[in-house]
């Protein structure tokens, strides 16, 4: 369907497609004050998650290699870098991605990307102190806002699941036990990270200290909303989120396309393992710019091409009765 608009600067026509849900990857946040299971429950979803895929957990350790002391009950890898800059989580992430080992990567804790060594309000404060004006709003953020936007769209392009822990500030408060006494109880507050980035992931988890239930808050998938999981129902959990996020195979989008036959053309012949051998041949075939629909024949005739070129020349005898090759026009 082609909508159009009429403007200041005439017709513009905007193409529109019925909404097709494909399947696509997740994004969980599990929140809680420390002692709430956050670690734990992160491997025990994506574990659910990866045999139900395939693949392994990795995991982005900011806690001091805590997490390997459940190295005895859940099979997965880990890094435990020294700096919690928004680029190692980036980097994280590539490189789990791009590995193709791993169907499920974990960030605990992505508290750190804000408030840990290298975070995001370290790197305010250095910059705000290194700049003229001192002021935080026109030189710290400027330069920090750009960082932080990167690694939330790392995180949300990424094409594996991505579970994310978050601390969240600690309170106590005085509460009636079972025998009528006060007792003081931990409770969470707001997570330790930029305001508003719970809004990013595909459903949010709050976790209870004493009980260590998690319980889903806010959530897009309609199957897991207001429901309480107990230790032991992990996997129930994943079957639903992973239902959820199941859909039609996304098609291929030209970007994709063009590295598929950059990569298909080396694998069929020697001569585009050269560098630059693609964009040559490219040229020299002047044929138009990438389409899907087309990538049979641009392949086929970029092939072609290439054993054109591959061929040895014909060879003429010298004066001096050597051979050599055939000039070429």
């Amino acid at each position: 369907m082609v909508s159009t608009y009429t403007g200041l600067k005439g017709v513009t026509e905007v193409e529109l497609h019925k909404a097709v849900k494909f399947g696509s990857k997740g994004r969980l946040a599990l929140i809680g004050p420390a002692g709430s299971g956050k670690t734990k429950w992160a491997l025990k979803i994506a574990t659910a998650m990866s045999v139900a895929e395939g693949g392994r957990v990795a995991l982005f350790d900011s806690e001091h290699g805590s997490a390997a002391k459940y190295a005895d009950q859940f099979d997965f890898d880990t890094i435990a870098p020294d700096s919690f800059a928004p680029e190692k989580y980036i980097e994280f992430i590539h490189t789990v991605e791009n590995g193709k080992a791993h169907s499920v990567a974990i960030l605990d804790s992505l508290s750190h990307a804000w408030a840990g060594k290298d975070g995001i309000l370290e790197f305010v404060d250095k910059t705000t102190a290194a700049s003229k004006s001192g002021n935080a709003y026109t030189s710290g953020w400027r330069q920090a806002t750009p960082k932080h936007n990167e690694l939330v769209e790392a995180m949300l392009a990424a094409k594996i699941h991505v579970i994310a822990t978050l601390r969240t500030k600690t309170e106590y408060v005085m509460e009636e036990d079972s025998k009528g006494k006060k007792a003081p109880k931990k409770i969470g507050l707001q997570p330790i990270q930029r305001d508003g980035l719970d809004y990013e992931f595909d459903v949010v988890c709050d976790l209870e200290v004493d009980t260590n239930h998690l319980i889903v808050g806010k959530t897009r998938c309609d199957a897991l909303k207001g429901k309480v999981f107990s230790i032991g129902q992990e996997e129930e959990f994943a079957k639903i989120f992973l239902e959820w996020l199941s859909g039609e195979e996304r098609p291929e989008t030209p970007e994709e396309g063009r590295k598929r036959l950059v990569k298909e053309l080396r694998e069929a012949h020697p001569f585009f393992r050269k560098e630059g051998a693609v964009g040559k041949a490219w040229k020299d075939c002047q044929l138009p710019g990438y389409a899907l629909s087309e990538h049979e024949s641009l392949k086929a005739r970029l092939l072609a091409y290439a054993i054109e070129q591959s061929k040895p020349k014909d060879l003429v005898p010298s004066p001096n009765g050597n051979e050599q090759a055939e000039p070429t026009f």
